[in-house]
């Protein structure tokens, strides 16, 4: 078998961790600043479009749920809106609806102004901004993520997280260096940060820089050697190295911290199609 037809059987599961951390969009728009962009909740009528797009995919039984709640949520006093937008955005977000979920996270943060509803909204935001499913809408959301972000790291510099996730909106905007320039601050902050370490490696795996990118997996091993996810990306980078020894025995040690019996399962017959 081929290395190609190998990497093919890793990367049913080695790719999660692409998408665990990027969208699925290649987006090559300007970046807008993170200082001048606005992080306020969209429009209702851009929330409605996106809810109607949520709505066509979701459960019977979430659609109730969620017409129930929004009605609440229109009727509700203005003291108690804010309790129902959390409900609303928590039932979007358990449906994987994140774009709507984050409306209503950005609608409560846009009026307590508290950094902690601020980090939820921009959470939320970069999930939608990660599995968005078309240019304008990828775009959107960056920039929604990456303003409230802002906001968050001008009130607490010390999240790492946050700056970590927000270097990601850069990406794949005409301005990448920007965001990896912010994930290697990060590094210089704290070598042992387990974010950047996992993005840069992504990110040097999606330029091809396959050595990189084993010494970014390698490094976060050590810090966390419970990071199923690295064993496998870094399996897959060995492969493209010409490393099958490699390969095979990180994958070994996959097998050690893995607990779902569909991917155990792909693993071993990727390591099997390796000897």
């Amino acid at each position: 078998m081929n290395k190609s037809q190998i990497i093919v059987g890793i990367g049913g599961i080695a790719m999660m961790g692409f998408l665990y951390a990027l969208p699925r969009q290649i987006v090559k728009k300007p970046a807008a600043p993170a200082s001048t962009a606005t992080a306020k909740a969209p429009t209702a009528q851009e929330n409605s479009r996106d809810e109607l797009h949520a709505n066509m995919q979701l459960s019977e039984a979430s659609l109730a749920q969620i017409k129930r709640l929004k009605e609440a949520w229109i009727q509700a006093k203005a003291s108690e809106k804010p309790l129902w937008a959390d409900s609303l955005a928590m039932a979007f977000y358990q449906a994987g609806r994140f774009d709507s979920a984050a409306y209503y996270m950005a609608w409560k943060a846009e009026r307590s102004q508290s950094i902690q509803d601020k980090l939820r909204a921009a959470d939320a935001y970069y999930e939608a901004f990660r599995f968005a499913m078309d240019v304008e809408r990828a775009n959107r959301f960056g920039e929604q993520a990456r303003a409230l972000y802002q906001q968050v790291l001008n009130e607490n510099p010390t999240l790492l997280d946050a700056k970590a996730k927000m270097a990601m909106t850069y990406v794949t905007t005409s301005e990448p260096m920007q965001g990896i320039q912010m994930l290697l601050n990060i590094l210089q902050t704290n070598p042992n940060h387990e974010l950047a370490l996992y993005n840069l490696g992504l990110l040097s795996m999606q330029r091809g820089a396959y050595d990189k990118a084993t010494q970014r997996f390698e490094h976060l091993l050590e810090v966390n050697p419970q990071h199923a996810e690295a064993y496998l990306l870094l399996a897959e980078s060995y492969l493209n190295l010409g490393k099958p020894k490699e390969a095979k025995a990180t994958l070994q040690k996959a097998l050690e911290h893995l607990q779902d019996p569909t991917a155990k399962a792909q693993i071993e017959q990727a390591m099997q199609e390796l000897n």
